[in-house]
């Protein structure tokens, strides 16, 4: 199979999960002998500086083409369609839906959409942006992919449309060291901001005065957030790192106190592979990333987002006030009875190998092989003569307007 993948975030030197998972899911394929090309942002999206340029390189099998500017994107994902004619358009992490319907428009019924976050669906209680013509353009795709039950399960309740859940192989290749060890220094968070929990994690560090606690700032951390943590004399704030070992061999344990709908928790299978126990909490799909191990804890979630945005261009969310107490008692248990951290590091190592070992891409390949990319048929494309007001609204929104009114027929 031809496979292209475009996404609106980095492919190389990028530190989300979001773009760990597509990196990784594409150097699987090409290594079963796949033809598969990248389109990604660069590293540092928006520079139009007169240094800038687009860049061409291959990683491990995988073509990968990076584009400075974002609107270009789109319409470079028109000309890859036409020029390397793929098997399959796979779109991911696309916030404004530009990626989505200009691939939906050069490659109709070839596209599919690899959903890796609630907050950029059109539709249901953790999205950012509630938007019909979106969702009508997840309804033209040929398959809908996701990461988890969660998010396959979020499709269904506030989507109406049916998803295909399988788990990845995203975890590179083993072995995995053994860094789970009660001695280390650090009670390690990444990417603290509001929404992923940071308040949790900063009451934590003011009830424990003598546990050293790691603030990895990543993609969602703001200034105000670095301030809180700077002003703590027991937090350090550690410069992110795309070996996660390097951060994970200076934690004795990893903080996922995520206050919105988190797709998955790469973060928490990565730390429990190497012996690293985790506290999460009870949202999204996190729950199934601990595995069945201790411990999913409870936290009130973000049910309202402002409409002015912070300095890292999110939705500013209204955070809850939290019950700290069942976060404390775990932690303090972790940093002060030795054997008990050691029984749940060797529990959660133990659980994660199994998991990661029944991984394969196999089952993301056949479900690509089952898939018939369709063709328009005349009926769609043959379009009736319109009034002059309803020429100008874009295909989405025909098709929506095309729905209500076969609803009330």
């Amino acid at each position: 199979m031809r496979i292209l993948l475009a996404q609106k975030l980095p492919f190389d030197h990028s530190y989300t999960g979001a773009s760990k998972v597509a990196r990784l899911l594409l150097e699987q394929l090409a290594a079963r002998k796949h033809s598969c090309k990248v389109l990604a942002l660069t590293a540092q999206p928006g520079d139009t500086s007169s240094t800038a340029k687009d860049e061409t390189f291959t990683r491990n099998g995988v073509e990968v083409q990076t584009i400075y500017d974002g609107l270009r994107l789109n319409a470079r994902v028109i000309e890859q369609i036409q020029s390397f004619s793929p098997t399959w358009t796979l779109i991911t992490e696309d916030p404004t839906y530009g990626l989505l319907n200009a691939a939906l428009d050069a490659h109709p019924g070839g596209t599919i959409f690899l959903s890796q976050s609630s907050a950029v669906l059109p539709f249901g209680p953790q999205c950012f942006t509630p938007d019909a013509t979106h969702a009508a353009a997840l309804r033209r795709t040929a398959g809908l992919v996701t990461v988890s039950r969660y998010l396959q399960d979020y499709f269904q309740r506030w989507g109406n449309l049916d998803a295909w859940w399988v788990p990845l192989p995203v975890y590179g290749d083993g072995p995995y060291p053994y860094l789970g060890s009660f001695d280390n220094r650090y009670v390690t968070m990444i990417n603290p901001s509001s929404i992923k929990g940071i308040s949790i994690f900063l009451e934590l560090a003011r009830r424990l005065p003598n546990v050293h606690f790691a603030g990895v700032c990543t993609w969602a951390t703001t200034a105000a957030d670095r301030l809180q943590m700077e002003q703590l004399p027991n937090v350090r704030l550690l410069d992110p790192d795309e070996n996660i070992d390097s951060i994970l061999s200076q934690t004795r344990v990893v903080l996922v106190p995520s206050l919105w709908g988190e797709a998955f928790g790469m973060i928490v299978v990565e730390a429990m592979l190497r012996g690293i126990p985790v506290l999460a909490s009870n949202v999204g799909g996190l729950p199934e990333s601990k595995l069945g191990i201790d411990y999913v804890l409870p936290v009130a979630p973000i049910e309202i987002y402002e409409d002015r945005r912070d300095d890292r261009l999110l939705k500013t969310p209204i955070v809850p006030p939290q019950d700290i107490r069942p976060w404390l008692v775990a932690l303090t248990r972790l940093v002060c009875e030795r054997e008990h951290y050691k029984n749940l590091s060797l529990a959660s190592r133990e659980a994660a190998l199994d998991y990661v070992s029944c991984l394969t891409i196999t089952s993301f390949e056949q479900y690509l092989e089952r898939l018939s990319p369709s063709v328009p048929s005349e009926r769609q494309e043959a379009m009736p003569e319109l009034p002059e007001s309803v020429k100008t609204l874009s295909r989405a929104k025909l098709e929506l307007l095309a729905q209500l009114l076969k609803r009330k027929t």
